[in-house]
């Protein structure tokens, strides 16, 4: 009786702790969890890039390669949020024009790569802030500027 009472103190807390929540997820993120009145357009330090815009270039354009697609040249721009974990969601075309199917594979390498991405910060808080990206494709070369 004894090994079975201290079988369930073990089990018990250990079950407990161990079960995975669904907001860890890089899946789960979505704006619903920043609510939609506490997104900031504006903070005093805005998301960023963390080791610079010319690496996240560079991985967007090592994940076309790789993909095999390739863009056409021009310039476009993306707006999506920046949460106070560095996940990026809702992701939507601001300007310019793309097939469909070119604007999927940007908006599936940027989700790829939303690690890189530094949350806003206002009071000394992090907050979710909206973002743009301004991406200018220009053969196999891309220039990015967050706005």
């Amino acid at each position: 009786m004894k090994f079975f009472l201290l079988q369930i103190c073990i089990l018990i807390p250990f079950i407990v702790f161990c079960q995975k929540n669904d907001k860890d997820s890089l899946d789960a993120f979505s704006v619903k969890e920043c609510g939609e009145s506490k997104i900031f357009i504006r903070a005093e330090k805005m998301p960023s890039v963390k080791k610079g815009e010319n690496r996240l270039a560079d991985s967007l354009i090592s994940f076309l390669r790789i993909s095999g697609k390739s863009i056409s040249s021009q310039k476009v721009t993306y707006r999506f949020v920046v949460s106070k974990n560095s996940q990026i969601a809702d992701i939507s075309f601001h300007e310019g024009s793309l097939p469909q199917e070119e604007n999927l594979l940007i908006k599936e390498a940027l989700i790829k790569y939303q690690f890189m991405w530094q949350c806003a910060i206002q009071n000394g808080f992090k907050v979710c802030a909206y973002a743009k990206l301004e991406m200018d494709f220009s053969q196999d070369k891309l220039l990015l500027r967050v706005l």
